[in-house]
């Protein structure tokens, strides 16, 4: 690990974004301290990004008195600095994957937004953000991003992200095995492969 540790600290050390001391304690499950500022920095400015886009949606009411979206203009500059941070944790996910901090956006209404901004955040002239982008729900009080080989479960009055032994694999699914931090018991998770089309998902779930 000690090759991805020197690398995080540089990347962390080249980071001239900052974050909210309470987004950055929704990331102490993260063992090295490097990765757990990288999160708590992408988090805070996903955070500030998306406020702003919510801000930009305009709004009208139709005959019905139903509130109907007219869509928005993010700017030119705005559009930039939200890029560059994708950017950024597109070139971090990418570095760590295989490795033990392997990690994704386990929030999905965050990661849908990110998808669909894509196709409409341009780097020059400001971005027209269409009608169909819904406002996105800030987070504030949970994590946005977790470790690939890990799973949150529930412990008392907090959530608990726990580490994966892979212990099986076959043409459908892996099996992984975790101890649950509660009851200190050992719990089995049957996923299913991603690579599966809609009837493989099907037969997996029956």
């Amino acid at each position: 690990m000690g090759q991805i540790d020197s690398y995080l600290k540089r990347v962390y050390h080249e980071c001239t974004l900052s974050y909210l001391e309470d987004i950055f304690d929704l990331y102490e499950f993260v063992p090295n301290k490097d990765l757990q500022t990288l999160f708590a920095v992408f988090h805070t400015n996903l955070n500030h990004w998306f406020n702003t886009m919510n801000s930009d949606i305009h709004y009208r009411y139709d005959e019905d008195g139903n509130r109907v979206s007219q869509g928005g203009y993010f700017h030119a500059n705005d559009s930039r600095a939200y890029l560059s941070l994708i950017d950024l944790i597109d070139q971090l996910r990418s570095k760590l994957r295989g490795t033990s901090y392997a990690f994704k956006i386990c929030d999905s209404s965050y990661d849908l937004a990110i998808k669909h901004a894509r196709r409409f955040v341009v780097k020059s002239g400001g971005s027209t953000i269409p009608e169909d982008f819904s406002k996105v729900e800030i987070a504030e009080l949970t994590p946005i991003f977790q470790f690939v080989n890990t799973i949150a479960v529930e412990c008392s009055s907090r959530i608990a992200h726990v580490n994966l032994e892979k212990i099986g694999q076959g043409s459908y699914a892996s099996v992984f095995r975790y101890t649950d931090p509660l009851y200190d018991t050992p719990i089995v998770v049957k996923r299913a492969n991603p690579d599966l089309n809609d009837k493989e998902i099907i037969r997996f779930r029956q």
